[in-house]
């Protein structure tokens, strides 16, 4: 569920897969199992070098220590990356928002970013939250990025949270968008559902059930959804249909694809 994940795999290279990991499941199963696990589970690390001024923090976690960043003074905005993502992305929002006197507090989910970590999942990725929210300073505002918006909407601290949540670029279908990037890399079928049982075993959190539209829907509080006509990855779709089941105001932009409209100042006016 990388952004761009197989993006680049063509259509040789995809045959190649299928034919490899059918056969290595017929024929070595545990070991086809680790490798697509290692394929699909492994998010692309970002390392960064946050500015001196950025106080930089270590939470524990459940899965490991989380490297937590925090700028600004004033009221909480909490920001929350997605998949393949890092807290760094939300840097050039962090310093317009501090300059509007806000306190931003973002952080790298495990293996992501700067955390430790090779491998990680939606449901690690949720549990993780979870245990960072009873650290973090209170808030009244949040942002998401991507799968973040999932993270965040599949918690259980989301169920009694009732103020401001913005969701950029959201990916919330997560379980069909993984569906689509395991079938285009040409991995075979079995093995993907194999790496959701196990994934239930360990997390106690069904993939199939982790559609982020539904808490959305139910959300309370007020809802900004942004997401840019050139997305590649997550779908324009999605974002209409919870504005029109939700009832928020969805926001438009061009030419900013998915990453690059963590840059855009209407993120900022928007708040």
């Amino acid at each position: 569920m990388n952004n761009g994940y197989f993006a680049k795999i063509g259509p040789i290279k995809r045959r190649m897969i299928k034919l490899v990991s059918t056969s290595m499941q017929k024929l070595m199963p545990n070991v086809a199992l680790s490798l697509s696990k290692k394929t699909i589970l492994r998010p692309v690390k970002r390392i960064a070098v946050w500015p001196p001024q950025v106080h930089k923090l270590n939470y524990l976690t459940r899965h490991g220590e989380v490297k937590v960043y925090k700028y600004g003074q004033g009221p909480v905005i909490w920001l929350v990356h997605g998949w393949s993502g890092s807290g760094y992305q939300f840097w050039p929002v962090m310093e317009k928002l501090a300059n509007k006197g806000f306190c931003t507090v973002t952080f790298d989910l495990p293996a992501h970013g700067n955390s430790a970590g090779n491998y990680s999942s939606l449901p690690l990725m949720i549990q993780a939250f979870e245990d960072l929210t009873k650290q973090l300073p209170p808030t009244d505002f949040v942002i998401t990025h991507s799968m973040g918006a999932s993270v965040v909407a599949n918690s259980h601290w989301f169920d009694t949270y009732h103020h401001g949540l913005m969701v950029i670029s959201p990916i919330l279908e997560t379980y069909k968008l993984l569906q689509q990037s395991v079938r285009k890399a040409g991995l075979n079928d079995t093995l993907f559902k194999q790496m959701i049982k196990e994934s239930f075993k360990e997390n106690k959190m069904f993939i199939p059930d982790l559609d982020a539209l539904i808490p959305l829907v139910k959300f309370t509080g007020c809802l900004k959804i942004i997401h840019d006509l050139d997305d590649k990855f997550a779908p324009l779709t999605t974002s209409k249909k919870l504005a029109g089941l939700s009832g928020a105001e969805l926001y438009i932009t061009t030419n900013l694809g998915h990453g690059e409209i963590l840059n855009s100042q209407q993120v900022v006016d928007l708040i």
